[in-house]
């Protein structure tokens, strides 16, 4: 199992939820059933999915911010509510930064796997969330 993180919006999110989703601008054709993706909304944690389909191309818009036509059939294991989304708090960037450096961002730009011990940290701390809704 290869664990990604991906950056939306709030918005996003729901559209994601909506239709089962996860859109990219990038071939997703390396990624597998059993690969989970870690979503986070304005630099907070906010979804965890497993990717449960294989990768296709479509052209239908479904998110207002983009076509994202490369996409990836998920099952949502948590969603976090808005308010009670994990911030990028310490303990989170210091996973990140010991993961892929002061330059984080593009490790999750890239959707570059992160390891497994990072992997178990984040998902543990969306895990441990009584609040999250559990889809």
């Amino acid at each position: 199992m290869i664990v990604r993180m991906g950056k939306t919006s709030k918005k996003g999110l729901a559209n994601c939820v909506k239709y089962g989703l996860w859109g990219s601008g990038y071939s997703l054709n390396k990624w597998h059933i059993g690969d989970m993706l870690i979503l986070y909304v304005d630099k907070k944690l906010a979804a965890l999915a497993e990717v449960n389909g294989e990768a296709f191309v479509d052209d239908t818009p479904l998110w207002e911010h983009g076509l994202f036509r490369f996409r990836i059939p998920v099952k949502f294991n948590y969603v976090l509510n808005g308010d009670d989304m994990i911030p990028f708090d310490p303990e989170v960037t210091n996973i990140l930064i010991k993961e892929w450096g002061v330059y984080y961002g593009w490790g999750i730009l890239a959707k570059r796997p992160l390891s497994k011990e990072s992997s178990e940290k984040l998902i543990e701390l969306i895990a441990q969330k009584s609040w999250c809704i559990i889809l």
